[in-house]
Parts: C-alpha cells; structure tokens; sequence
C-alpha cells in the first residue's frame, strides 16, 4: 500500500489565492503509483465525459495523482469545483463546493483506493459518479454561474443553498435559482405566475393566444369550443414545461389532458394553440444577447426497434449521459404516451424508416428536448417586441419566448405569440454558456 488516507477537516475559510472553501487530508506514506492503476484511471474518468479535454493522471507522486484525479473527475460529472488540490504544510488540501464535500471524501478515498492497487468494484466508480451529476444537476444554472465566475476571476460567496453572491470591484450580484437579484422582486414574482403576466401582457395589447384562467372542467369545455381547437393548457404556476400539454385537438383529450396534468381545473390555463418555431430570446442588460430555437423530445424510426428502444439509443448521447450540458435524458412517461398515443402509437410500437416520432407536444430542454443557436435574421418589429416586454416588466435579464413560423417576418404579419416569460433565461450549458459570462459581466458592469 502506497498511501493511506488517515482523516479530513473541512476548512470554511476561503485560503488566499482560492476562491473555494477546503477540506484538508492526512496521508500517511508517499511513492509513486503503478502505470496500470493510473491509466486504469485515466480510462475511467475520460469516459464520464467524453466530450470534455482531459489532462492525464501524473504518474510521480501517489498523493498528487489522488488529487488531481479527484478534480478531473469533479469537473468531468459537472460539479462546479475547478481549481485542483494541492500540498500545503504537509496536508492535502482540496477545493469543494457547498453541499458536495460528502462527494469530494468519497472520490479522494476511491482515488487512493485506485492508485494502492486495491481491487475496486467499478459498481463503487459507477455510483460515485451518478450521485456527483445528480448534484450537478440540482445545482445546474447556479453551477454555470460559478463556473462562468471562475473562469472570469469572480468572487463568489456561498449564502445559502442555490443562493450564491459575486462580488467584483465593489459591485455585486445575487444569485437565486438562476435568477438575478438586478431584477426587483415585483418583476419576479409577476413573472412566477402565468396567469398574471399573461394578462398584463394582454391588457397592454402584446401578442398572445387567446385564452383564460379556467374554473372547472366544464369551463375547459366550453372555453375550448369558444377559443376553437387545437388549445393548449397550462399549469398556472409550474416552469420548465411541466404540466403543458400542446396541439389537445378534441374534447376527449381535453379530458384526458386535464387529469394526466393532475391539477385541479382552477389551477390551469387554457390557451389556443398556435403553430410555429420555438423561439427563446435570451435578454442581458435589457438587450436580446443570444437566440435559440427549440424542439420537442423525438426519435426517428429504424423500421426495426421499438421506441422504447429507440430512445434508450437516443440517452447514449454524450450530450444527455453527462447531464451536465443543454440536453437532458428522455424519460417515458405517462403524457409520452399520451402524446404517442395521439399518433396511433404506443412505446412498443416499430416507426418505419425514416419516420420522426415527437414524443412530446412541448420543447422544453427539461423534457428531452434539444437546441440550436439561431443565427438568422431577427425582424426589427420582433426585436423591439422582445425589449418591450422586457421593459413592460422592469426587469433585464430574463428569457422571453416566442412562437413564430419565421423570426425573419414581422409578428404583425405571421401571428406570432408571446408563449412565456422565464427569469431563468440561460437555457442550460451547451449552446449559451458564454450567456453567463455575459450576464455577470453586464451585473458587475466589467467592460
């Protein structure tokens, strides 16, 4: 045995030169790690991301290959720790992220496990690593920020939570959820509610689909027959795109919408259904800053694997295994099968070749859905709709979206329509990571 690992102290004072609390290890013993443990390792932490660069294991001193090991693969499973541990003294001292220190002792641990030769069950590896994404995920936009406030050399300060603080040059910023505290806690809390934004924004004659706050089911009924199908209905006050069910084409899936969604009548939203491209304007400083499409989960058939299949090949991305990145696995549930069964299909169904099924009737990244930076021309009646709304609310940094057949014609022509309105406007990692960049330079007002 090479080293082993004697105790570890939490340090909740950020050392100088670091922007990380610490938790500081005791070793006993040193020397140099066989090369079959360290490609051992090597293998495995590449392979958490394969999308990631990864800097190989040194291979000179036991303890400072443990380490570094421990930092690849924090930030291989998306944890927002980025600075390596290293000597101090005599004793390892290695960064952590609040609520993560549990996961770092365990991957030091399994690290000098790994590197003594000791026979390690990868079952060990293997869940080490799906409760450190899982973390990543509960963390997800505040773990962009951080990640964006290392990268710039941001202060950050932990005050709760999901609660972070950035401080730069006398100025700061709070972090909440994704949310900003730059925008004033009215703003915030109008836009955490769709039934009122929805109407302000109808009372101040902006673009929206027609509908109401419904009473009771036969409400539904008789809103749905006024509006005219195809409706859309909306849990009143969820995100992300739970409890939205789209393109509801008759009064039996009405029905069957309104008990799958779970909630009483009264807490829904009924909507006339509008066709179009999903756009989601990105607003930083009160300006749009990025624009993105979006689409609905889907697979696309292979004339001979079902669809339960074809979406298990489909979570074999490396874009949705790490969970780190915009995309997120598909997960069947009960409004897929609604959504698939309004097709004639069901997940043991075999598409034909070719065919693209949508799993389900909303875009949404959080439900499987996928991306694209769009990069096509924005007409400047849609751009100064955008801003208005931003304005309308008082608030800056927000994510507006828009149902539109084509961002390039005026909504005035197309019948586009305001769809939502989202304080938490960067949309996940992949395709608007440099938004946080962007969003705690305008905050902090670096040039």
């Amino acid at each position: 045995m090479l080293i082993t690992l004697l105790s570890n102290t939490i340090d909740t004072q950020i050392r100088s030169g670091s922007l990380y609390p610490s938790i500081k290890f005791e070793f006993d013993g040193s020397g140099t790690p066989s090369s079959k443990s360290v490609k051992s390792l090597n293998k495995l932490i590449s392979a958490v991301d394969p999308l990631r660069a990864y800097v190989d294991i040194p291979e000179n001193d036991a303890i400072m290959a443990a380490l570094h090991a421990t930092w690849q693969l924090c930030e291989a499973a998306g944890l927002p720790i980025h600075e390596k541990g290293m000597l101090i003294d005599g004793k390892a001292v290695v960064p952590f992220w609040w609520g993560s220190h549990r996961l770092v002792i365990r991957a030091v641990g399994l690290m000098v496990d790994y590197l003594n030769d000791e026979k390690v069950k990868k079952g060990a590896f293997d869940k080490l690593v799906l409760d450190m994404r899982a973390e990543a995920a509960r963390l997800h936009t505040v773990g962009y920020y951080i990640t964006a406030a290392f990268k710039l050399g941001i202060q950050f300060t932990n005050l709760a939570d999901k609660l972070v603080r950035f401080d730069h040059n006398g100025k700061s910023v709070i972090v909440m959820n994704g949310m900003l505290s730059k925008n004033n806690v009215v703003s915030a809390t109008v836009l955490a509610n769709k039934t009122l934004y929805t109407q302000i924004l109808r009372n101040s004659n902006f673009p929206v689909s027609d509908g109401a706050r419904l009473l009771n089911i036969t409400h539904a009924k008789e809103k749905a027959a006024e509006i005219g199908y195809p409706v859309v209905v909306k849990n009143a006050m969820s995100s992300n795109g739970v409890g939205v069910i789209a393109g509801i084409a008759n009064e039996t899936e009405l029905e069957l919408a309104l008990a799958l969604i779970g909630k009483s009548a009264s807490q829904m939203l009924l909507e006339k259904h509008v066709d179009g491209v999903d756009y989601r304007f990105n607003i930083i400083g009160g300006k749009i800053a990025t624009v993105i499409t979006r689409t609905g989960a889907r697979v696309t058939g292979d004339g001979e694997s079902t669809i339960t299949k074809l979406i298990a090949e489909e979570n074999k991305n490396p874009l949705r295994v790490t969970q780190k990145y915009a995309m997120v696995q598909i997960v069947p549930d009960a409004s897929m099968e609604f959504e698939l069964a309004r097709q004639g299909l069901t997940l043991t169904s075999v598409p034909e070749k070719g065919k693209v099924i949508a799993l389900r009737s909303v875009c949404n990244l959080s439900s499987g859905g996928t991306a694209t930076r769009y990069l096509g021309e924005i007409h400047k009646d849609n751009r100064k709709l955008i801003e208005d709304v931003a304005r309308m609310f008082d608030t800056e940094y927000v994510g507006i979206d828009m149902i539109s057949p084509d961002a390039s014609v005026s909504w005035k022509d197309n019948g586009a329509v305001i769809c939502d309105i989202n304080g938490n406007h960067c949309l996940g990692k992949m395709l608007t990571f440099e938004a946080y960049e962007q969003t705690l330079r305008s905050a902090l007002g670096i040039l």
